[in-house]
C-alpha cells in the first residue's frame, strides 16, 4: 500500500461526511424497511462497521431496563433479526480475483416489528 492511502481515505471520509450520512441512514432505514424486509449493509472500514454492528444490536434487543429492576417494565421488542452472528467476508478465492474486497464485511437484519420510535 502507498503510504499516502489512509490519509487520503480519512480525507475523503471528513469532505464527504460519510459517518455522518451512514448514521443519518441507519436512523431513519428502519422506518422504509417492511416487516420481512431485509437490510444488508458493506462496510470498508471499522468505524463504518462499529457504527453499524452497533445500530444493529440495539435494534435487536429485547428489554431495556436497568439490570437492577427484577422484572420488564418497558415492554419493548427487537425490532429486527440478526441474520449473521459474525459478519460475511470475502472467501479466498473472492480475495484472489478481488484484493480490494479484504476489508469488505456484510451484515444484515430481517425487519420482525414495527418500530418503537426509539
Amino acid at each position: 500500500r502507498h503510504p499516502a492511502t489512509r490519509t487520503f481515505q480519512a480525507l475523503r471520509m471528513a469532505v464527504n461526511d460519510e459517518l455522518g450520512e451512514l448514521r443519518r441512514f441507519l436512523d431513519q432505514i428502519l422506518a422504509w424497511l417492511p416487516i420481512g424486509g431485509r437490510l444488508a449493509v458493506i462496510t470498508f472500514h471499522s468505524l463504518e462497521d462499529r457504527m453499524v454492528k452497533q445500530a444493529m444490536r440495539h435494534w435487536a434487543e429485547g428489554c431495556r431496563c436497568p439490570r437492577h429492576i427484577p422484572r420488564c417494565v418497558c415492554g419493548h421488542q427487537p425490532e429486527v433479526r440478526i441474520l449473521y452472528k459474525k459478519p460475511l467476508q470475502a472467501g479466498p478465492e473472492e480475495l484472489a480475483a478481488n484484493s480490494r474486497a479484504g476489508s469488505a464485511k456484510l451484515r444484515a437484519v430481517e425487519k420482525i416489528a414495527e418500530d418503537s420510535g426509539s
